[in-house]
């Protein structure tokens, strides 16, 4: 399999953008414009990191060309182990997190408040998270289903279940690519289903 070092290296400064974002955020920098600079780099990080993310997984499909049930079990053991990991840390953290999101004296009240508030909305929806972050799908719950479901117990793993949702789908997509019909197929459905997502009609999501 070949390696991207180029690629690796990139991911790297892209992580560290998205978490510069966040202390601007957390502590309140807000000098000179830096910290709403760095927010809004940091959600384009996020988002040139699913671009790479998409890459990677569809050279790996088309050069290991494995059976779908080796791809997929190798690519759950590859995020669930640590992902349940840090949700367990995670939701033990839970009390103290709220507490000191709802009780700083220092950054962004907005933003601080309604983590906080999430948080809090987290032990409420306990079994439900709990199932939901089990099959690694709570980004794919409309908010109005299972409140701040994308973030619960670790909030930064939205992006993991974002990747599985990606992973599932992403053999099915590649092979319809071969075909000019299926291809066409395939973008109409996407376009309908970001129509039907601009009208809410599955409910509302943190991300597209």
């Amino acid at each position: 399999m070949t390696r991207f070092c180029s690629i690796e290296g990139a991911r790297g400064w892209l992580a560290w953008t998205v978490v510069l974002s966040h202390v601007a955020y957390a502590s309140g920098i807000y000098i000179k414009g830096i910290g709403p600079f760095l927010g809004r780099t940091g959600v384009g990080s996020v988002s040139v990191f699913m671009i790479i993310s998409g890459f990677v997984i569809t050279h790996l499909i088309i050069q290991k060309r494995e059976s779908y049930s080796i791809y997929i079990f190798r690519r759950f053991m590859r995020i669930f182990p640590l992902f349940a990991l840090t949700c367990a840390i995670g939701f033990f953290c839970i009390p103290l997190a709220a507490t000191v999101s709802d009780n700083v004296t220092w950054g962004d009240k907005i933003w601080l408040g309604s983590l906080a508030q999430e948080y809090y909305t987290q032990t409420e929806y306990f079994w439900p998270n709990f199932w939901a972050h089990l099959t690694m799908l709570h980004g794919a719950i409309s908010t109005k289903i299972l409140p701040a479901g994308p973030y619960a117990f670790n909030a930064p793993a939205w992006s993991l279940s974002l990747e599985w949702q990606f992973y599932l789908v992403a053999p099915a997509v590649i092979a319809a690519g071969k075909n000019y019909i299926a291809s066409l197929a395939s973008l109409m459905i996407i376009a309908v289903l970001c129509t039907l997502y601009d009208f809410q009609v599955f409910g509302t999501f943190p991300f597209r």
